[in-house]
């Protein structure tokens, strides 16, 4: 009778061992994953066919999400800069913060924050922005950029030509 006692005992204690030593191996679900990434460079493609180089200094993915620190957008000739970008995986929407800056051949674009839609090409905000083209200078609030036509939308607009 004792012996039985024990070797069910034992048997339940190996059976909780067993269990736990298991769990350590459970695959972790892609949505709860997190991954970071150092010194990034990713390529993408808006619906009309524009390409997208996305370098930045780190990249964190959680799910959809995907945060970038010091990231720069590549498109046309046209360089878009800002110290941190959120971006959904899924539909290619995100928002750029903490200073926005588009460079091209002849002007200069800045602004607080922008959302974007790669997908659709298209720069919108709200905020204050700054525009110099070669000789003008455009001061305004809300914008829309259409990255395929290299089309710039400035509202509430205040300029100088010199």
């Amino acid at each position: 009778m004792l012996k039985s006692l024990i070797i069910g005992i034992l048997t339940l204690a190996l059976a909780i061992i067993l269990k736990n030593w298991s769990n350590v191996f459970k695959e972790t679900s892609y949505q709860d994953a997190l991954s970071s990434l150092e010194e990034i460079s990713i390529r993408s493609y808006s619906n009309s066919g524009i390409e997208w180089i996305i370098k930045g200094r780190s990249l964190t993915a959680k799910g959809q999400r995907v945060e970038f620190q010091d990231v720069k957008l590549y498109y046309s000739d046209s360089v878009l800069t800002s110290k941190g970008a959120v971006f959904n995986r899924q539909t290619g929407n995100g928002l750029l913060y903490n200073g926005v800056n588009l460079k091209s051949k002849e002007l200069d674009f800045s602004t607080d924050s922008s959302y974007i839609n790669m997908k659709e090409g298209l720069i919108w905000g709200d905020s204050k922005v700054e525009l110099k083209l070669s000789n003008s200078h455009t001061l305004g609030e809300g914008f829309k950029i259409q990255t395929d036509s290299e089309k710039i939308s400035i509202f509430k607009v205040r300029t100088s030509i010199e």
